[in-house]
């Protein structure tokens, strides 16, 4: 009988954590503005460090994930060793996409010593004068947006997070086996 009651305790415990980080972690986002699709849209033009654009508004068919930081940011640079790990996670899927996007205002010249001297291994882009950070309505860093295969945005986190927690990665594991 005590036996039962502790493994009740222990899995009602369980279930309250697990609440706890859905509902503080990855809430839907209720602010007002911001956009809510990126299917199709237009002004949603991100650089590679080669140069090229990319236009966040073409990745349908994708759970994207859409990361706003910057190197000055002192929560970002905590985060960004666990946003590797889930990175290298789901890397090799072609249902799968990371923008992890820097906002600072130098470009390159800050952004790409930061991450060559860090070992970033994230697929890093640039947002020039933050325009796309803007559409989506960032209001500070580290922002991110998780869209879905019809380029619905599904939630924003906007705070730092355990990337590697496995509530995290359930989340993303049932979004990805999900037709949406």
């Amino acid at each position: 009988m005590k036996r039962r009651l502790i493994l009740g305790l222990g899995l009602a415990i369980l279930a309250g954590v697990v609440l706890w980080l859905w509902t503080d972690h990855l809430r839907p986002s209720q602010q007002g503005g911001g956009i809510k699709s990126v299917a199709g849209g237009r002004g949603l033009v991100i650089t590679t460090p080669e140069g090229r654009s990319v236009n966040l508004g073409k990745l349908q068919g994708k759970v994207v994930v859409v990361h706003f930081w910057a190197t000055w940011c002192a929560p970002c640079m905590k985060e960004m060793p666990e946003l590797e790990t889930f990175w290298k996670r789901y890397q090799g899927r072609n249902d799968f996409a990371l923008f992890a996007i820097a906002t600072d205002k130098e470009g390159w010249e800050k952004v790409g010593p930061f991450v060559r001297d860090n070992g970033v291994d994230l697929p890093v882009y640039l947002d020039p004068g933050a325009k796309v950070a803007e559409r989506f309505g960032t209001s500070m860093f580290p922002e991110t947006y998780i869209v879905n295969r019809k380029g619905r945005v599904v939630q924003k986190i906007a705070e730092a997070i355990s990337w590697t927690e496995p509530e995290v990665q359930q989340f993303f594991d049932q979004l990805l086996a999900s037709a949406d």
